[in-house]
C-alpha cells in the first residue's frame, strides 16, 4: 500500500515541478527549478531547456544551468542530446555541452550523434566534445570508435581551421580503445 501512495505522492511533485515550469512566472519557474532539484524527472530536462531558450532572464537560466551541471540521473542525457540536434536550441548548445561533461552523465551511446554535431560546429563546441571523450566512464565498442575515426580523419582532411583540436579527438578515441 505504501509503494502507491509513494507513486501517488511522486507523480504530484513532478505535476507540481511542471506546473510551476509551465507557468510563465519567473517566482514559480525559479521554484519549480529548485524543486526540480528533489522531484525532477527526465522529462523536465526538456522543459528547462525550452525555458532557457524562450527567456532572457538570467538568474533562471543560471538556476537551470547549475542543476544541468549537477544531473545525477542517467536517463537525463537522452533529452540533452535531443536538445542539441534542434537547431532552434543553438543559443544555449554551449551550457548543454558543458552540462554533459560536468555532470558526469554518459554520453557513450550518444559517442556518434556528438562527434557529428562537434564537428558541424564551432572550436569551442568541438572543445567541449574533446572534453567529453576525454571524460567517458565507459569506453565505447570498438567499431564505435574506427567510425568515428573514419569520420574525423575525412574531417582532417576538409577542415584544416581545427585540425589539430579533430586529431586530439582521435587520438583520445584510440587511447580509450587500447585501455580496454
Amino acid at each position: 500500500m505504501k509503494v502507491v501512495k509513494d507513486n501517488k505522492e511522486t507523480a504530484k511533485k513532478a505535476a507540481e515541478v511542471t506546473k510551476g515550469l509551465q507557468s510563465g512566472d519567473k517566482k514559480l519557474a525559479l521554484k519549480a527549478v529548485k524543486k526540480a532539484r528533489k522531484d525532477g524527472t527526465a522529462e523536465h530536462i526538456s522543459m528547462m531547456i525550452e525555458l532557457m531558450v524562450n527567456n532572457n532572464d538570467d538568474e533562471l537560466n543560471g538556476e537551470i544551468i547549475k542543476l544541468l551541471n549537477d544531473l545525477k540521473m542517467q536517463e537525463a542525457a537522452e533529452p540533452i542530446i535531443e536538445a542539441l540536434k534542434e537547431e532552434a536550441n543553438k543559443d544555449v548548445h554551449i551550457f548543454l555541452w558543458q552540462a554533459l561533461w560536468q555532470s558526469r552523465l554518459d554520453a557513450s551511446p550518444y559517442l556518434s550523434d556528438l562527434v557529428n554535431l562537434a564537428l558541424k560546429s564551432d572550436y569551442l563546441i568541438l572543445l567541449e566534445c574533446l572534453t567529453i571523450i576525454e571524460n567517458l566512464q565507459n569506453a565505447p565498442e570498438d567499431e564505435v570508435v574506427v567510425q568515428l575515426n573514419t569520420t574525423l580523419k575525412d574531417a582532417v582532411l576538409e577542415n584544416h581551421e581545427h585540425r589539430e583540436l579533430i586529431l586530439s579527438m582521435i587520438e583520445v578515441l584510440n587511447d580509450l580503445m587500447l585501455d580496454k
